[in-house]
């Protein structure tokens, strides 16, 4: 019976990963209709404004929130936006407008972590994306990644491994897998 728990489990993470991932990239095209190519409005952000304003938000809440099913949104601890999507998933910056985590579940559960090692949750209970306003738009985690499968495993900063010191790659790992959580999976999955 947990085989059969964490299999569902798998199968629920990897579909909401997939379905936030096609929701932010057509928040993206909506913003490139609304303002144009998204190299020319897009901006690395952090921190806040002279008034106290968080930048990522106000850089997010202009060009891409209004284009998402947003319900609620929270201000955490460390300067950052929690967004809750009506799916009953979440996000928010990961410290800058380009890395971005997604929760697929109660985001609370993982945001003790945030604020400690990020090994500790990423790839178990929140998932790493990003933001390229030169290519894609809105992609899985993939900065400094050679195209190797065995890069996204074993890569020390970012491979999904249990010795990773961000395992952002996870969620890469998970899209070239046909949005399928591999059998080999370093991780269990808790959302």
């Amino acid at each position: 019976m947990p085989s059969l728990i964490e299999q569902h489990k798998k199968q629920v993470v990897a579909a909401k990963l997939e379905k936030f991932y096609s929701t932010m990239n057509q928040a993206v095209k909506m913003a490139e209709y609304e303002n144009g190519d998204k190299q020319y409005w897009f901006e690395y952000l952090s921190g806040v404004d002279d008034e106290g304003n968080r930048k990522q938000r106000i850089w997010f809440e202009k060009y891409l929130a209004k284009h998402l099913n947003i319900i609620k949104t929270e201000d955490t601890s460390v300067s950052l936006t929690l967004y809750y999507l009506a799916d009953g998933g979440a996000f928010m910056s990961a410290g800058s407008a380009q890395d971005w985590l997604y929760f697929p579940g109660n985001p609370k559960k993982c945001l003790p972590a945030i604020y400690g090692n990020r090994q500790e949750f990423v790839g178990r209970c929140a998932w790493a994306f990003y933001f390229d306003s030169k290519s894609k738009g809105f992609d899985t985690y993939a900065y400094a990644w050679d195209g190797s499968m065995d890069t996204l495993y074993s890569d020390n900063s970012f491979g999904c491994n249990t010795s990773s010191t961000q395992g952002y790659y996870c969620t890469r790992l998970i899209q070239v897998n046909g949005w399928k959580i591999p059998d080999d999976y370093p991780f269990r999955i808790s959302y």
